[in-house]
């Protein structure tokens, strides 16, 4: 039978006639009938309804959040197994490579290796203290990630867990004290001078260039910062092509340069003694001078002392005359509003003017920066009427200077081995 929802269903189901009066007692008798159940207190057995329910949604909820952590977990674990696995074993090869190899002097690989706490430190020493400075952490990082994979993964123990706790300790306190120490023998700069007066005449030409060794290096141009070689006698030594040239203005009445060789140490005193035991030669030939482009240094130096180079810087009256080699280029460090260089070719040649020095024969697209001075220099050769003839290795340079009127106008002009170089006219009247 269908069920009875309304109220006029319910009398007709119990045979009372559906009327005004009869709806209204049936109302107030359900109305009565819910008032005495929230009397009698049968809303707890609602209450417990909506409770149980929401246990259920929350105990559900509950379930998949701590399956999704599960996962994560899971994930996270595998991550930190694969990173610490490839790490521990890239430590663990290095360590055994360095606790089984010779010591630096005798070994051509590890002459190349360079490490945070010196190489007065023996290799297998290092070796054993790499290993328990970033092996441990990374053997107990690998344990955690297992331990995330594994949830019943069983402890190592506490007396292993504090062995090597302390190991890592005492590892990590020697490597930050070596560190400190090898810090501080890079603590203080050293140089030492030598000077060289160059006996030239004023309007003398100077000729200037670097040469190779080919027993090193095979190319000019070769930029080594360090690299471990054999002399001649088969002597390990340190080689490097970090070597500058600088040229300056002078009052004095010759020219002369200064070699200054740079080191570090951990006193003055001790920067300056590696920075004697630099080997570095030039040779000096008349007008001719030719500087080494690299020095040499000891092995026993240390390998570490990267920051060693020579320093040279030429002191060149005013009215010299330089020609330099294409070698120079490589090595000028000069400052371009007082000496610009020209590369594209070495047969340039150069005169120190008052304020900078001038390019005598140059292009005038090349000469970009030495404008005002050609200008003043033009003038200054052209009021005397005199000709020059400089002799460079076999090539014969013959500077010319003029003076001709055409058209009522003076021509003064400057010509390099016949070639119109500056024309200057200006109106006769």
């Amino acid at each position: 039978m269908p069920e009875a929802s309304t109220t006029a269903e319910k009398l007709e189901m119990k045979g009372s006639p559906v009327t005004i009066s009869n709806i209204e007692k049936k109302v107030r008798e359900e109305f009565d009938s819910v008032s005495q159940k929230f009397k009698n207190g049968e809303f707890d057995e609602l209450g417990n309804k909506i409770k149980s329910g929401a246990e259920r949604v929350s105990s559900n909820l509950g379930d998949v959040i701590i399956a999704i952590f599960k996962v994560f977990a899971k994930v996270l674990g595998g991550v930190i197994v694969l990173l610490s696995s490839v790490l521990l074993i890239g430590i663990c090869v290095t360590s055994i490579i360095m606790i089984f190899s010779t010591a630096l002097p005798t070994n051509t690989v590890f002459n190349y290796v360079r490490t945070p706490i010196g190489l007065e430190t023996p290799l297998w020493i290092q070796g054993i203290l790499f290993l328990f400075t970033f092996g441990i952490p990374l053997f107990f990082l690998l344990l955690l990630g297992l331990k995330l994979l594994v949830t019943n993964l069983k402890s190592i123990g506490n007396v292993a867990k504090y062995t090597l706790l302390a190991l890592w300790i005492i590892a990590t306190s020697v490597v930050i004290g070596l560190g400190i120490n090898e810090a501080s023998q890079l603590a203080f700069d050293g140089k030492i001078v030598q000077k060289q007066v160059l006996n030239i005449k004023q309007n003398d030409t100077l000729f200037l260039k670097f040469k190779n060794n080919d027993f090193y290096d095979k190319k000019i141009d070769g930029n080594v910062d360090f690299r471990l070689s054999q002399d001649e006698t088969g002597k390990t030594v340190i080689y490097s092509n970090e070597v500058s040239i600088e040229i300056l203005k002078t009052d004095a009445k010759l020219p002369y340069f200064e070699i200054e060789k740079l080191a570090e140490g951990k006193s003055v005193y001790d920067a300056k003694q590696k920075a004697e035991k630099i080997r570095y030669k030039y040779t000096l030939e008349g007008n001719k001078l030719t500087f080494d482009n690299y020095f040499l240094t000891d092995l026993i130096q240390g390998f570490r002392n990267r920051n060693q180079k020579i320093e040279l810087f030429l002191y060149l009256p005013e009215g010299t005359i330089l020609k330099p080699d294409a070698s120079v280029e490589n090595y000028d460090e000069s400052d371009d509003d007082y000496f610009n260089l020209h590369f594209s070719d070495d047969k340039f040649v150069y005169k120190v003017q008052k304020n900078k020095i001038m390019c005598l024969n140059c292009p005038a697209d090349e000469d970009e920066f030495d404008d005002v001075d050609v200008e003043n220099e033009t003038t200054k050769n052209i009021n005397n009427d005199s000709t020059s003839t400089l002799i460079f290795d076999n090539d014969k340079i013959i500077i010319k200077k003029s003076t001709s009127t055409k058209n009522n106008k003076e021509i003064k002009t400057i010509k390099v081995n016949g070639k119109e170089f500056i024309r200057v006219e200006t109106d006769k009247n």
